[in-house]
């Protein structure tokens, strides 16, 4: 199956997807980062596909990569605000 990155929807279910996106996130208590797979059906809802990929690949060709390019964003950037994000959580660990 062909991957689209950005996917070509309007702004009112991008809205819709990036809420049920975060809601599926907090809901499996997800940390740093994760990747949810998302479907809309014939009628046009959306729903999540079986599951949400709490440790996506970071390859440059995987899907989380993907993404990231199309937002704008570089591979360094994107691993880098992974450690960000995980160092806040763990603000006494001294990475040096």
């Amino acid at each position: 199956m062909p991957k689209f990155c950005p996917a070509q929807t309007g702004s009112r279910l991008e809205k819709v997807l990036r809420n049920i996106s975060i809601a599926t996130f907090r809901a499996c208590q997800c940390r740093d980062y994760a990747r949810v797979d998302l479907r809309i059906d014939h009628a046009g809802r959306p729903f999540v596909l079986l599951e949400i990929n709490a440790m996506p690949g970071l390859s440059m060709r995987s899907s989380y990569v993907l993404a990231d390019t199309a937002a704008g964003y570089g591979f360094a950037k994107l691993v880098n605000r992974i450690l960000d994000v995980a160092q806040k959580r763990y603000p006494g660990i001294n990475t040096a």
